[in-house]
C-alpha cells in the first residue's frame, strides 16, 4: 500500500467517524492548551516574584548588631548599641566588592502638614540608599552629602505620605512638614513602589539624612543597621587609566564589566574570583583592549585576558592569533568541557584553567613553552596529557587535584618538576621521567597512586614529602653514582618493598622514610657498599640488603617472601620454623638470624 492510499484511508476513516474524530481533536487541543497555559502561569509567577524581589533591591547585604545574652536570655538585636558610624565608614572605605552602603536609623510617629496628618516611619539614610533599593525620585531630588554633614532638616517622602498630607494635588516639593515636632523641608517625592509580597506599603515612609535623625529625633550615637549592595555591574570611567593588581579580587557578585576608552593597563589577578562575571564590554575607542562574546583580549588579540566564567559555553576555540593566555583567564568556567588551543600558543598563565571542573578535553599545542603555577589545578575531569617537547617549565601545583588524571607524558628535555605539580592526582598510577630531570619538588606526587618509580639518571634533588602518602608505591629505583639529596618525609606513608640504589655512596636521606616501617623492605645496592649503607640512616633500617647484581644478604628478618629462581614458585621463610614448613632452596643459607641468598637475579623478592 503506497502513501497516497494511506492518506485516502485516513481521511475516509475521519469522515465516517466524525464525532469520534471531533472528540479526539478536542482532547488534543485541550491538552496542548493546558500545557501552554500552565507554562504561561509559571512564567508569569516567576516574573512576578522577580519583580517583587527587585523592588526591595537586589544583592542587598544587611548588617545588624549582634544579640547579647543577659541573665541567660538573648536580647533583641535592635536594642544593641554596638553598631557605630565608624563601622559604616570602615565598610565604605575598605571594601571593594560593595557598590553602595548606607547606615540606617529609624523611628515611627506622626507626620503633619497643616490640618492633615498620617502615621508613618522616618528612616535616616545616606544618599546611596536609593541606589541600594533601586528607587527613583519622581519629583524634586534626593538630599545631598552636604545636607548630611550639616544635619540639615530636609527629607524625601513616599507617594502614600504625599497623598495623605497633600490630598488636593498640591506639589509637596519645597513644603515644610513636621515629624514629632521637628520641621522638615521636602526636597523630593519618591516614585511609587506599591505593596510588596508581604503586604507592606513601601510608599509610606520619609527618608532624611541619618545624621539629622540620629541627633534631632533619636538623640543616639549608634546605628540600627547598615545596608549594602554587592557589586554587580561596574563601568570603568574613561578617566581611569589602569586597573591595579587584584583590584577586583573576590567581587563574586560582579556580573557585568564596562571598560571605557581611557584604560591602558590591567594588573595581575585583576579579575581573580569574579565567579559571576558574565559580560565584558570594551569601548571600540579603547586603543589597548577589545572584547568579543564576553571575552577580553588585548587589541591585536595576541593575549586572552579573561573569559567571563558565568557564560554558558561548553566548548571554546581560542583564536589562532593568541600566543598568551593570562592568569585566571578561564578560572571557574564550570560549563566548559572542551577547549581548543591554537598551535602558536607559548604561555598558559597562573590559574588559567583552575577549577574548570568539567574540562575533559584540551589539546596542548606543540609550541607551548611554559605552564605557570596552578594552571590546571582542580580540573577534575582531565584524564590524560601529552606535553610537547617545546615545554621547558611546569609551575607549582600545575595539575594539583586533577583527580581523574591517569596518564601523563612528560617532555624529553624537561629538567624540573616543581612543588605539588601532580599532588592529589589520585588516579595517576605511573610516570616515566625523562633522563634530564634533576629536581623534583616538595609534594610533587603526594597522594598519587604510583606503584613503582624509576628516577632519572640526572636526578640530584628529591624535595620533602615528594612521594608522601603514595600508599601503592612498593618499588623505587635510584640511578648510579652522583650526589643525591632526598628531603624529609619524601617517602612517608608509602609501603616500599624494594628500594634500588645503584650508587655506591648512600644518598643523603636522613628523614626520608619518617613513619614508614622498613623492617620487611629490601634494599638492593652494589655488594661493595653493604657496610656503608648499613652504617647510614635511614638505610640501616631496611630489613635486608641484597647485592643488586648477584646475591642478597638479610639481617634482622623474621619473615622473608622468596619468588623463586624461575619466577613462579613462592615460599615463605620464617626464622622459627622455616626448616620444617617449607623446603629451603640450596641458594639460601642460615647463620643464626642472618640469611644469605646467592645465585638469583633482580626482583627475586616481593
Amino acid at each position: 500500500m503506497n502513501f497516497t492510499n494511506l492518506i485516502k484511508v485516513a481521511f475516509r476513516a475521519i469522515a465516517n467517524n466524525k464525532f469520534r474524530s471531533f472528540l479526539s481533536m478536542l482532547g488534543i487541543i485541550i491538552g496542548v492548551a493546558a500545557v501552554i497555559i500552565m507554562m504561561a502561569i509559571g512564567q508569569g509567577s516567576k516574573e512576578s516574584v522577580r519583580k517583587n524581589i527587585s523592588q526591595m533591591g537586589t544583592n542587598i547585604i544587611m548588617i545588624r548588631p549582634g544579640a547579647d545574652m543577659r541573665g541567660g536570655v538573648r536580647q533583641d538585636p535592635s536594642e544593641m548599641q554596638t553598631l557605630k558610624i565608624a563601622d559604616y565608614t570602615s565598610i565604605k572605605e575598605n571594601t571593594k566588592f560593595i557598590s553602595y552602603v548606607s547606615p540606617e536609623v529609624s523611628s515611627s510617629g506622626q507626620a503633619i502638614y497643616g490640618a492633615n496628618n498620617t502615621s508613618t516611619s522616618i528612616y535616616g539614610e545616606s544618599v546611596e540608599y536609593l541606589d541600594i533599593k533601586q528607587w527613583n525620585v519622581q519629583d524634586g531630588q534626593m538630599f545631598t552629602d552636604e545636607d548630611i554633614k550639616k544635619n540639615a532638616k530636609v527629607c524625601v517622602i513616599g507617594k502614600t505620605v504625599a497623598d495623605e498630607l497633600f490630598p488636593n494635588g498640591e506639589d509637596p516639593v519645597g513644603k515644610t512638614i513636621r515629624f514629632t515636632s521637628i520641621p522638615f523641608r521636602i526636597v523630593g517625592v519618591l516614585k511609587s513602589k506599591g505593596y510588596n509580597s508581604f503586604g507592606m506599603d513601601q510608599d509610606n515612609l520619609i527618608i532624611a539624612p541619618y545624621t539629622t535623625v540620629m541627633k534631632r529625633i533619636l538623640a543616639q550615637d549608634f546605628l540600627n543597621n547598615i545596608n549594602c549592595s554587592a557589586l554587580t555591574e561596574l563601568t570603568v570611567p574613561g578617566s581611569v587609566t589602569g586597573i591595579g593588581k587584584e583590584a577586583l579580587y573576590g567581587c563574586k557578585s560582579l556580573t557585568t564589566l564596562h571598560i571605557m576608552e581611557g584604560l591602558d593597563s590591567i594588573g595581575q589577578y585583576a579579575f581573580w574570583q569574579c565567579y559571576a562575571l558574565k559580560d565584558i564590554y570594551v569601548s571600540p575607542d579603547n586603543p589597548k583592549f577589545c572584547s568579543e562574546d564576553g571575552i577580553l583580549y588585548n587589541k591585536d588579540k595576541t593575549a586572552l585576558l579573561k573569559h567571563a566564567p558565568a557564560r554558558p559555553n561548553t566548548t571554546f576555540t581560542v583564536p589562532a592569533s593568541v600566543t598568551h593566555i593570562h592568569e585566571c583567564a578561564f578560572e571557574d568556567c564550570k560549563s566548559l568541557t572542551s577547549v581548543i588551543l591554537p598551535q602558536n600558543l607559548t604561555y598558559i598563565g597562573c590559574r588559567a584553567f583552575s577549577y574548570c571542573q568539567a574540562l575533559a578535553e584540551i589539546n596542548i599545542p606543540v609550541n607551548l613553552q611554559e605552564i605557570d603555577d596552578e594552571a590546571f589545578g582542580n580540573c577534575r575531569s582531565l584524564t590524560s596529557l601529552i606535553l610537547p617537547e617545546s615545554l621547558n617549565k611546569i609551575g607549582n601545583r600545575a595539575f594539583t587535584n586533577c583527580s581523574n588524571l591517569h596518564s601523563v607524558q612528560l617532555p624529553a628535555n624537561l629538567t624540573r618538576i616543581e612543588n605539588s605539580t601532580f599532588s592529589n592526582c589520585v588516579s595517576l598510577t605511573g610516570i616515566n621521567f625523562p633522563e634530564t630531570i634533576s629536581f623534583i619538588g616538595g609534594n610533587a606526587f603526594a597522594s598519587c597512586s604510583l606503584t613503582q618509580v624509576t628516577l632519572p639518571s640526572q636526578i640530584e634533588t628529591i624535595e620533602e614529602y615528594c612521594f608522601y602518602n603514595c600508599k601503592n608505591l612498593t618499588s623505587v629505583s635510584l640511578p648510579a653514582d652522583h650526589e643525591i639529596n632526598i628531603g624529609k618525609s619524601a617517602f612517608e606513608g608509602t609501603h616500599i618493598i624494594t628500594f634500588y640504589c645503584k650508587g655506591t655512596t648512600p644518598p643523603v636521606a636522613a628523614d626520608a622514610f619518617s613513619w614508614t616501617n622498613l623492617q620487611y623492605s629490601a634494599l638492593f645496592i652494589p655488594s661493595q657498599s653493604v657496610e656503608a649503607y648499613k652504617a647510614t640512616e635511614p638505610w640501616s633500617k631496611f630489613g635486608y640488603v641484597e647485592d643488586i647484581e648477584s646475591h642478597a644478604t638479610f639481617f634482622d628478618v623474621d619473615t622473608i617472601r622468596y619468588r623463586g629462581e624461575n619466577g613462579t614458585a613462592t615460599a615463605i621463610f620464617n626464622a622459627d620454623s622455616w626448616a620444617t614448613e617449607v623446603v629451603v632452596p640450596e641458594s639460601v643459607t642460615q647463620n643464626g638470624n642472618l640469611y644469605t641468598v646467592t645465585g638469583i637475579g633482580n626482583n627475586a623478592f616481593e
